[in-house]
């Protein structure tokens, strides 16, 4: 940190912690106006032929981003350990060849999707090419979750959030733009020129702490991730089936139910939800360095205290947005989706259980993945997708309606959250704390 000439810390050293809470809640902001902004500027401009089909790449996209299969938190605790220790640049070809591997998967997925699109009949030219871009721009998120983790691992974490909030407001002025005669095709170049543009910032950032994407050959990085494959498998399994738990209802919808609105309805109900998730990270992740360091010393009323707090904290979004939602949510909904797609009250009382059950599975997942009970957890996952597995095959047979269907994936997750939040409390039980703590030795 800089100091001053009498050898105080200057004013942003001494309030880094409320500088990086205030960015930290400008980017919730800037999410949550960008997320229901573009469904509101995308109906009203391309046109309901298209937009289930803008709905379905970001689907895809979502795949693609899946790929980090948690793999950017490994990253990111390795090099964080070794930046603490003064060790950065034996690790600087640990991280190169993690870069240029999520770099090649976001290109190389967008390039198959290009080819894809151009077989698409009654497609012009210029409207396949910026529906390419259009993926391009959604699966670009996924080396960018990898960079910004590695900046906030070497202690740039206040200028990355200065980066990413400078990026989502200006994708926000872009989308408004669609209003008054931006064209789509215009807004799917401009969106990847933004990408392009925050990904120079970043690298800038990095590079002062001498972190530079060197090229490399198919063969080093096939050699990278053969010696990193046990915190890859560590890692995908969880996040590969919470992936599934959120988005396997974009792919089964539209078979389920044949037509194109309960999948636009699906898609709110979604970006709600991420919203929830967001938002209460904020205090989740303010909460968890004391949590791990107070596990570690054994101090388990220190971890539920801390506990306690982040979910007060995070009732705070969670009564506001329930709030909003029953007050005004049908009316909110009407206007966003232009009245194309009904939203009735039973699905509004979805969204408002599926927030509350999220807050409580977060608080007790961010922490149990903090300390490694990954095999803990994953085991928790599987048993929500097999019930996820089952409320599908109970669909299709019995042939639920739609809103009856969503109620069903509510409660299974309430469930999901319940087993979470009954792990937490006997990991952090006294009787186990030595077992916990032997078993991360063995780690």
């Amino acid at each position: 940190m800089t100091e001053v000439a009498e050898g105080r810390p200057s004013f942003a050293a001494r309030h880094v912690k409320q500088l990086l809470l205030l960015l930290k809640v400008a980017n919730l902001g800037a999410i949550t106006a960008y997320q229901f902004a573009l469904i509101f500027v995308l109906i009203r401009t391309v046109g309901p032929t298209l937009y289930p089909w803008l709905i379905f790449m970001a689907a895809i996209g979502n795949y693609v981003l899946s790929a980090d299969l948690g793999f950017s938190g490994f990253v990111y605790a390795d090099v964080r350990r070794n930046f603490i220790d003064g060790l950065l640049p034996s690790r600087l070809g640990f991280v190169n060849h993690a870069l240029l591997i999520y770099i090649s998967i976001a290109l190389g997925a967008s390039a198959v999707a290009a080819i894809a699109i151009t077989l698409l009949p009654g497609l012009g030219v210029a409207l396949k090419v910026a529906l390419t871009l259009y993926f391009l721009a959604t699966v670009l998120g996924l080396p960018w979750t990898l960079i910004r983790r590695i900046a906030t691992a070497v202690d740039q974490f206040v200028a990355i959030e200065i980066i990413e909030l400078a990026r989502r407001v200006v994708m926000l002025i872009v989308a408004a733009w669609m209003l008054n005669g931006l064209g789509f095709s215009g807004f799917a170049v401009l969106s990847v020129v933004i990408w392009i543009v925050a990904f120079a910032a970043a690298f800038v950032l990095i590079a002062k702490r001498g972190i530079r994407v060197r090229r490399s050959s198919p063969r080093i990085l096939a050699g990278f991730i053969a010696e990193n494959r046990s915190g890859l498998f560590l890692t995908g399994g969880l996040t590969s089936l919470d992936f599934a738990i959120y988005n396997f209802p974009y792919m089964l919808i539209p078979v389920l139910f044949g037509s194109a609105a309960p999948l636009v309805v699906y898609d709110l109900f979604y970006k709600i939800c991420r919203f929830g998730g967001t938002a209460f990270s904020v205090a989740l992740e303010t909460a968890l360095p004391f949590q791990t360091r107070a596990f570690h010393a054994g101090n388990l009323g220190e971890v539920k205290k801390y506990q306690r707090s982040a979910i007060a904290l995070g009732l705070i979004p969670l009564i506001g947005a329930s709030a909003l939602l029953l007050l005004f949510g049908q009316r909110l909904f009407a206007v966003l989706l232009n009245h194309a797609v009904p939203i009735d009250r039973e699905i509004t009382w979805t969204m408002v259980f599926m927030l509350a059950a999220i807050l409580f599975q977060a608080a007790a997942g961010t922490f149990l993945g903090a300390i490694g009970k990954f095999s803990q957890i994953t085991r928790l996952a599987m048993g929500a997708s097999i019930g996820m597995t089952v409320l599908t095959l109970v669909t299709f047979v019995v042939r639920l309606s739609f809103d009856t269907f969503m109620a069903a994936y509510v409660v299974v997750y309430i469930g999901y959250a319940i087993v979470y939040q009954m792990l937490f409390h006997r990991v952090v039980t006294p009787a186990t704390q030595d077992a916990a703590r032997a078993e991360l030795t063995r780690r």
